[in-house]
């Protein structure tokens, strides 16, 4: 579809008036006048006018009409024939000499045009009829107070309201273009209000009046002013401590980072529209004000909302280059480029460096960097105002995170300085000691480099009285542990063997750690942590524990709670859990996270995020039983968007949560929706991690799970093979990943008909699942399922019905009949019994999970409402009407109450009721 804009159009803005017979039209007040007449036209006709006269003589195709007065929406072709209808009777063309058919083609304007330029006059207040003291048109019990400073795109006045004793700010527009602005402010207002809620950094639009001038919007008063004039009302912008200052412009780039997140670019971000309110504690908060010149960043993001497009149609649309101030355009704005958010992040650079400097006066000019005496922020302007915007920081985010973590960063790159000369003496160590083997030898980097570290956190927190002599004593025991210990054990001589695995060197790191370190506490934390977490990528969990546990104890002690390190270590805790499904024992883990970032004063940190989404996922486990009944996604959705709009779209933990977020919405099965998340997480993870980084490829599984529900299963088998083909690179076949990944491609196959290689590879699950992880695991009942299933569509139902009958004796065997687990299990083998058509024995079975489920399932879990609707069911067809009746409404209830009307596990149940109510 074209373009609605032509190269060389001409918008409202340019205050033009058109004239071709004895017709005219004035753009600023939008008055059309046929033979002197004026004459009313309903906006669509009118604005078609408007786009016929920019192209007149031209064929305009329908298409490109529809793309200029309805962009992205749908609309029937008779919509276009009565908007021509109507424009041609208030031009009195009925003979359609002027609005001319072409047929298969379009419409042409046919009249010879002209086109005056008027006189741009910005009326005065007084020239609205805004006087002091009078009340305000159209607004009963406003009284105009006094004119505040212009905000450059209409005239601003504080109002009092009588009626509530409050006093807000209105924005008169003086001329049609200031009209459009309003309607566009009022837009993106709206956008922002519905996406981010009440309390995201901008000041509300109450309310407005389009219908009759003068037209206004009215706003919050801020007592407080705009960015410059709270500084100058607190002496002057250099009489701020530089903390303060880089506080204002960190909040500057949250509101900016969350504005985005919501689709909308703002486009004129300086100090005059940085409103500074101030909260009970007295410490100024910042909120962006005047979106007039904004533009939203999709299309069609108005139409998802369901946001009538004020503002944004062609005709009332400003030019690509209206709105913005000069000073705090980008580069590429002034070569014709169209905004993007990199343009909004050059604006917060220059506003960061004016409050640097103490001068809102003061331009970036060459040599700007001899002004800044602080190196890092130094590095943090010119990162935000770089002249190529590839190369400027890419999320206002980015910069906030920057701002924010300043003391940390200095702490930081004063510790790289002081560990430059040994790190590059136990560089040459390692390359002595010539690992045999690569990812050996990155391993053993890893805790070498490490040890180093932590070795210097160790002297700093002990406070040693000789801080050289303990750094020699602590990096002689790192090397000695190295090479007498991890590479010895590497020689083939030395272990008996050329194949050396990973979990040998771990194992070969572990066993001496205690009496290597005896005397060295925090640096063996630091070596635990790193085997541990290896251990637990291994999904050797009793390893991770005896190594994390101990490692997190120490490091809250020697470096505190809240030290990088110490939630370091936890959330390698944390991942080992939720590796072996252990999903109870991620709450606690969480809990602590969140709590000591809390207790730091850094909530919204991306560690709090961490934790507060793991402290969720495990309230999901221990309150329902199992994710796997209750939707822990939707729960999930609030933070995520949270995490967006704060640390912004493209950091790594928004990453993990959108990841995290819709797969467990897949987990619940509830697939609706999750394949464009789960595309959007593998891409970010793929970005910043790499193609092959097991993280990244675990996206890329749950992603082809959601193709695969969503119904392309040739689509989802290409993807799982790719994904299994990975995880056989990086962290092998004997690993919980690659297991999954085979159980999801086998559920493609079966789509497929592949049912013989289906087979091979769901047996091969179920049994290392069996064996490796237990079967108090749902996903290891799902694996049972899954072959079950194979056997039944192969014919052989008496086979799955030996199979999950021998399973379900030593379910019991095992203790398990009391769990929920046992539940997936009788499922399993109910459908087994249903494919022989051996329905008494499904009967009891039935009936025994439901008394079962009855007693462990007390909170509305769906899977209670599934297994009675399943009874229900069986009731039905075995002569038990009433009863069977009965107990499908009490299941269609509850799985109406958990899982929605649209649900297809309530549809079935509804129209198992339905054919028994006939």
């Amino acid at each position: 579809m074209a373009s609605s804009k032509s190269p060389t159009a001409v918008t409202e803005a340019a205050a033009l008036r058109w004239s071709f017979g004895d017709i005219t039209l004035d753009e600023r007040s939008l008055q059309l006048v046929v033979d002197g007449v004026p004459i009313d036209l309903e906006p669509k006709p009118l604005q078609l006018l408007m786009y016929l006269l920019r192209r007149s003589g031209e064929v305009v195709t329908r298409e490109e009409i529809l793309d200029a007065l309805w962009p992205g929406r749908i609309v029937t072709d008779g919509v276009i024939t009565n908007c021509v209808a109507k424009l041609r009777t208030a031009l009195g063309d009925a003979g359609q000499e002027l609005v001319r058919t072409v047929p298969r083609y379009g419409y042409r304007l046919s009249a010879e045009v002209r086109v005056e330029r008027l006189a741009v006059q910005k009326p005065r207040g007084d020239q609205l009829g805004l006087v002091p003291d009078n009340m305000v048109p159209n607004r009963p019990q406003a009284r105009l107070l006094r004119p505040l400073a212009d905000r450059g795109q209409a005239e601003v006045w504080l109002v009092q309201l009588e009626d509530r004793e409050e006093q807000r700010v209105f924005k008169f527009a003086r001329d049609a273009s200031e009209l459009a602005l309003l309607k566009r402010e009022i837009t993106l207002n709206r956008v922002l209000l519905e996406t981010l809620g009440e309390s995201a950094p901008f000041t509300p639009i109450l309310a407005w009046n389009l219908e009759a001038p003068p037209f206004f919007l009215e706003s919050a008063f801020i007592p407080g002013g705009n960015l410059q004039e709270w500084c100058e009302a607190q002496g002057d912008v250099s009489s701020l401590s530089m903390d303060v200052r880089v506080d204002l412009a960190a909040q500057c780039a949250r509101a900016a980072a969350a504005a985005h997140s919501a689709g909308v670019l703002h486009k004129d971000i300086k100090p005059g529209n940085v409103l500074i309110a101030v909260d009970a504690s007295g410490a100024p908060r910042v909120q962006l004000c005047d979106f007039g010149a904004g533009d939203m960043m999709e299309a069609d993001r108005l139409d998802q909302l369901s946001i009538t497009r004020l503002g944004f149609t062609s005709a009332e649309s400003p030019s690509a280059d209206s709105g913005g101030t000069p000073l705090y355009q980008a580069p590429e704005l002034f070569q014709g480029r169209a905004p993007t958010v990199r343009s909004d992040v050059y604006a917060l650079g220059i506003v960061l460096f004016q409050l640097v400097v103490g001068d809102f006066r003061r331009v970036l000019a060459t040599g700007w960097e001899s002004q800044i005496e602080d190196p890092l922020l130094r590095e943090d302007i010119a990162a935000a105002t770089h002249g190529d915007p590839a190369l400027r920081l890419g999320d206002a985010n980015q910069l906030a995170e920057r701002l924010t973590t300043l003391d940390a960063r200095r702490a930081e790159r004063a510790r790289q300085a002081a560990l430059q000369v040994q790190a590059e003496a136990d560089r040459r160590t390692l390359e002595r000691a010539q690992a045999r083997r690569g990812l050996l030898l990155a391993l053993i980097i890893t805790l070498t480099l490490g040890s180093v570290i932590t070795a210097m956190l160790y002297l700093d927190a002990r406070r040693a009285r000789d801080h050289a002599q303990e750094e020699a004593r602590t990096t002689q025991a790192v090397v000695s542990f190295l090479t007498d210990d991890l590479l010895a054990f590497a020689n083939p001589r030395a272990q008996g063997s050329g194949d050396l695995r990973v979990r040998d060197l771990l194992d070969a790191a572990e066993r001496p750690l205690q009496q290597r370190f005896s005397d060295r506490p925090l640096v063996r934390a630091h070596l635990q942590r790193t085997i541990g977490s290896a251990y637990g990528a291994l999904a050797v969990i009793d390893k991770a524990e005896a190594n994390l546990v101990p490692a997190i104890e120490v490091m809250a002690r020697e470096l505190g709670d809240a030290h990088p390190e110490t939630q370091s270590a936890r959330i390698a805790l944390r991942d080992s859990y939720r590796i072996v499904h252990r999903f109870a024992d991620v709450l606690p883990v969480g809990q602590a996270i969140k709590a000591a970032e809390e207790q730091a004063g850094r909530r919204e940190s991306p560690l709090w995020f961490e934790g507060a989404w793991s402290e969720i996922y495990g309230q999901c486990e221990v309150g329902a039983g199992s994710v796997w009944f209750v939707d822990c996604g939707q729960r999930l959705h609030p933070l995520m968007e949270q995490a967006r709009r704060v640390l912004g779209k493209d950091h790594p933990v928004t990453a993990r949560l959108i990841w995290i977020r819709a797969t467990m919405s897949l987990v619940f099965e509830r697939s609706q929706g999750m394949e464009p998340l789960l595309a959007e997480a593998h891409r970010l993870m793929s970005r910043q991690l790499g193609a092959d980084h097991p993280r990244a490829v675990e996206a890329k599984m749950f992603w082809a799970w959601a193709v695969l529900d969503g119904g392309d299963p040739a689509r989802a088998e290409k993807m799982l093979r790719e994904v299994a083909a990975s995880f056989t690179q990086t962290v092998g076949q004997d690993h919980d990943f690659y297991v999954i990944s085979q159980i999801h491609l086998a559920r493609a196959l079966i789509a497929r008909g592949a049912l013989d290689e289906a087979e091979t590879i769901s047996r091969a699950s179920w049994e290392w699942r069996r064996h490796r992880i237990g079967l108090n695991n749902v996903t290891t009942g799902n694996a049972l399922a899954g072959l079950s299933r194979v056997l039944i569509a192969q014919g052989r139902a008496a086979e799955a019905v030996a199979l999950t009958q021998d399973v379900r004796r030593q379910v019991s065997t095992e203790g398990l009949d009391d769990q929920v687990i046992a539940l997936r299990y009788d499922l399993t083998l109910a459908q087994a019994l249903n494919a022989q058509d051996q329905q008494a024995r499904r009967g009891a079975v039935l009936e025994t999970a439901e008394r079962q489920a009855r007693r462990l399932l007390t909170d509305g879990q769906w899977y209670l409402g599934h297994i009675l609707a399943l009874r229900g069911e069986w009731q039905l067809q075995h002569g038990q009407s009433e009863a069977g009746q009965q107990m499908l409404r009490e299941g269609i209830a509850i799985l109406r109450a958990a899982r929605g009307d649209d649900d297809r596990y309530t549809r079935m149940a509804v129209q198992a009721l339905a054919r028994a109510e006939k």
